[in-house]
């Protein structure tokens, strides 16, 4: 008869508990004529702890609540560049294609960068990874200077089959290259951080 969503929130909290009811009630002209309660049992993690990026970093933000088997799922990465203009970028997502596959380039968009993204599969247990190069398309947008800036969205969805469960090591990202309109490299101190919610 209808669909319900449950907030995010709900999925992730200090203190996990293994199930949630859900009463539907059912009114007509103002009068409860039904009432039905249902209990199912959920996965509920603690949310991690996360740091933002310093002055000059990359973050890759993951969805907010869990992901069930073959459903698809959008990832944000963005960067502080400082006070530098960040005019080209190259980077790599890593993924475990036992959990994740990713979607293709054409799921793949940013407003600000013209991309050139390439897969490459893992093998015996290794993580694969999408390289993503990125060129601003227009080396004086204000977007492209400071914190927040949006280098890409990205698709990927979850393999049939897999486990319920809390995956830490799902994702990681490294850094190949910051660079600004002078062509000088971003010095790297850190790798890539991860805002999950889940």
């Amino acid at each position: 008869c209808c669909d319900g969503t449950l907030a995010a929130s709900e999925f992730a909290i200090a203190t996990p508990t293994s199930s949630r009811s859900v009463t539907l009630t059912v009114i007509y002209s103002g009068v409860t004529t039904a009432t039905t309660t249902a209990t199912a049992t959920v996965a509920q993690v603690v949310p991690p702890v996360t740091l933002t990026p310093g002055t000059i970093g990359l973050l890759v933000s993951l969805p907010l609540s869990p992901r069930l088997p073959t459903e698809t799922f959008t990832i944000t990465v963005s960067a502080n560049s400082g006070l530098n203009v960040l005019a080209f970028y190259q980077i790599k997502i890593n993924y475990d294609p036992a959990l994740v596959t990713w979607t293709g380039a054409g799921n793949m968009a940013s407003a600000l960068y013209a991309l050139t993204p390439g897969n490459t599969a893992g093998t015996g247990g290794a993580k694969s990874y999408v390289s993503v190069i990125g060129t601003a398309t227009d080396k004086t947008a204000p977007g492209i200077v400071g914190n927040g800036i949006t280098l890409l969205t990205a698709q990927f969805s979850v393999v049939a089959g897999v486990a319920a469960g809390a995956y830490a090591d799902a994702f990681t990202a490294d850094v190949v290259s910051f660079t600004d309109v002078g062509n000088s490299n971003f010095y790297q101190v850190q790798p890539g951080r991860f805002f999950d919610g889940r």
